[in-house]
């Protein structure tokens, strides 16, 4: 990439200086409340504090604090969003990375600590990507160095045709997302930012060697040549404090070992000052400001390279939790900010009271004149155990100076308060079940409300933060590891063999449209898992009341599950929620018989009906036959009526034709029977 290197180091570098200059107060400030923790006295440099009030009560915020992130092994939950592909197997990543690798107990330890003493946290997101060149040594035939596809860096030809090779295969040694809490004297933001939102840059300050620069991997050889030729040749500056912050640390430091100004000259110890600067920048020159990332080394104002952000979502990957936050402002306030004056007040009483008792005549023996003789007197500084007295009254005791109730009220009073401001009541935690009970969830003490809120804006972070894993994940994991993760069931046992991952098709864009997720972070707390205990038992009261048939028992088995992971049974929950019932074989058995004696009963009644279908089939064939044979009947006994009907007309036609023949037949007819020719 092109640029006026000269240009983009004075502008850049001035950025550097206003945020170092602008951050002196603030500096300042956390270094009086590291103070308050100590116990260190500014004016008094030689005094300690009799009565560390804020370190008390900082070390049993922090347990409180750090166990509900850390007691649960499945902190994120991914909402329900309209496009996102697996929701499951990606929470499933997520979680198991967070759990897994990454050293979580670390990060929130670190993390709340310097939130609680400090009153601002920043964070760095990033994701750690390491190859390694191993070399394979073989002896192969040329037919099997032709059909590999790789590159030999070395052959040589042996007896029986056979030759050595050797190939540098590339292992991924790490590919995952990373987090670390940064120091707060090296963290410089954006001076005129107000929100994180109004940030247009972010610096910080680390010691390293040069081959921890190499390790990085990205710089060239060029780059990297240059580079070490500085170091050889060049002074370092050493450890010198850039900041009032940086001064009280490394000077802090020096009670526990650590003492930066006892190096090496040798490159691998020899520590400097490496900048990383992560902005926006018109580093083209074409009025585009573009997310950009620059490295140099103050000590010799030397400026590696710039090149664009890596990361996808070309965000800053810098982020920040405060104990206390102040309004329009990046930096929050601590513990000490708020409890310093009832440490002093504390400390003053204590004092006093204890001056009281040194003043004291406690231990002293006061004696009369005459009730003792120079005998008795010696016997008595001898310590005999027998000492005869003349008067018995004579003997008295010194004690201590009474000490009135109103310094106890006061010392009661200020306790009090601190426990409220705290989230701390009575050397126990603030939030438990106990106050959950007596309150039935509904209310919270104050106490309990200032653990509540620093929890939630810790989880806020973390929520944040597994959004931009996710979002970098889409872009970094490899086929390899996407595969991995399908292959595997939500109990993280393998369900696939490598024959069947090999004919199995997966979706390699699992991880898309990440930056449209929403990830809720659920934490461990006493009061959360009450309080939803409650709402589930009220659902099962509910579902109970409706009845079986009205509620399917895929919902019980959900309540059930979620039950089960409050209690941190994740293993039962995840089997609860997959498991499909096995019928006894006897029962499946029964089933069987019942449903083929329901089949044969079945069969019996259809041929019945058949049966009762054919007879009244005949039945109606037969009514319908002699139905025809009746009306057949009747129409031939019609046809014959109306053939006699048609020869009678006929008939009737032709004697009205030939009447006159007929009636000479008739005559004629009549004669023959009186003669007897025709029998009447």
């Amino acid at each position: 990439m092109a640029y006026d290197k000269e240009k983009v180091y004075k502008d850049l570098s001035k950025d550097y200086e206003n945020a170092k200059s602008s951050k002196a107060n603030i500096d300042t400030l956390i270094s009086r409340w590291n103070d308050a923790y100590e116990g260190v006295d500014k004016q008094a440099p030689n005094k300690r504090l009799l009565v560390k009030e804020i370190a008390k009560i900082i070390e049993m915020q922090k347990p409180n604090i750090t166990e509900p992130f850390l007691s649960t092994n499945n902190p994120a939950k991914l909402g329900h969003i309209r496009g996102l592909r697996y929701p499951d197997k990606v929470e499933s990543w997520l979680n198991n990375t967070f759990s897994g690798d990454f050293n979580r107990e670390d990060f929130i330890e670190d993390l709340v600590d310097t939130a609680l003493r400090e009153g601002t946290t920043w964070i760095r997101t990033g994701w750690n990507y390491k190859q390694r060149n191993v070399k394979e040594r073989k002896t192969l035939p040329m037919e099997a160095i032709l059909a590999d596809d790789r590159n030999p860096v070395y052959i040589k030809e042996l007896e029986n045709s056979m030759f050595d090779v050797e190939y540098v295969k590339t292992l991924t040694i790490a590919n995952h997302p990373t987090a670390r809490v940064c120091r707060n004297e090296n963290c410089f933001p954006d001076n005129t930012a107000r929100t994180m939102e109004e940030m247009k840059f972010f610096i910080e300050k680390e010691y390293k060697t040069y081959y921890d620069i190499v390790e990085m991997g990205l710089f060239s050889k060029e780059q990297l040549s240059e580079l070490k030729t500085k170091i050889n040749n060049g002074n370092t500056n050493g450890f010198s404090s850039s900041s009032v912050l940086e001064s009280v640390r490394d000077s802090a430091s020096l009670e526990y070992g650590v003492d930066l100004n006892k190096t090496s000259s040798n490159l691998g110890r020899k520590k400097v000052k490496f900048i990383s600067y992560w902005g926006f920048y018109d580093l083209n020159s074409d009025g585009k400001s573009i997310p950009i990332v620059a490295y140099w080394v103050e000590d010799f104002d030397h400026l590696i390279d710039v090149m664009d952000n890596p990361y996808p979502s070309g965000k800053i990957p810098y982020d920040k939790v405060n104990y206390s936050k102040r309004a329009t402002s990046l930096w929050g306030k601590s513990v000490a900010f708020f409890l310093s004056e009832n440490q002093n007040v504390k400390n003053g009483i204590t004092k006093g009271i204890l001056d009281n008792l040194a003043l004291a005549n406690n231990g002293q023996k006061f004696i009369q004149r005459g009730a003792l003789d120079f005998t008795e007197f010696t016997r008595l500084k001898n310590r005999n155990r027998y000492i005869m007295v003349n008067r018995p009254d004579g003997i008295t005791d010194g004690q201590y100076n009474s000490i009135p109730n109103s310094v106890f009220n006061m010392l009661q009073m200020v306790s009090n308060e601190t426990d409220q401001m705290s989230g701390i009541t009575a050397m126990s935690p603030a939030l438990t079940q106990d106050n959950i009970s007596k309150s039935n969830g509904n209310g919270l003490t104050m106490s309990q409300q200032k653990m509540s809120a620093l929890v939630r804006n810790i989880s806020g972070l973390l929520s944040r933060m597994f959004k931009e894993w996710l979002v970098m994940a889409e872009v970094f994991l490899d086929d390899e590891q996407i595969i991995e993760l399908f292959a595997t069931d939500s109990n993280g046992d393998e369900d696939d063999t490598e024959e069947v991952m090999a004919e199995k098709f997966y979706d390699l864009n699992a991880f898309k449209d990440m930056n449209k997720a929403s990830i809720i972070v659920t934490v461990g707390t006493d009061v959360a898992k009450m309080q939803k205990l409650q709402q589930l038992n009220m659902l099962m009261q509910q579902t109970k009341a409706l009845g079986d048939n009205e509620v399917p028992p895929e919902a019980i088995k959900a309540l059930v599950a979620q039950m089960f992971d409050l209690f941190d049974m994740y293993e039962d929950a995840t089997k609860l929620r997959t498991y499909k019932e096995q019928p006894n074989p006897m029962q499946e058995k029964m089933v069987e018989l019942n449903m083929q004696m329901a089949q044969a009963k079945l069969e019996r009644e259809y041929a019945e009906i058949n049966k009762m279908n054919s007879a009244a089939m005949v039945a109606a064939n037969r009514a319908q036959l002699d139905g025809i044979k009746v009306n057949a009947d009747s129409q031939y006994k019609f046809a014959q009526s109306e053939e006699k009907k048609a020869k009678t007309e006929a008939h009737q036609v032709e004697s009205s034709l030939r009447p006159g023949e007929s009636y000479m037949d008739m005559q004629e007819k009549l004669a023959k029977i009186a003669r007897g020719d025709i029998n009447g």
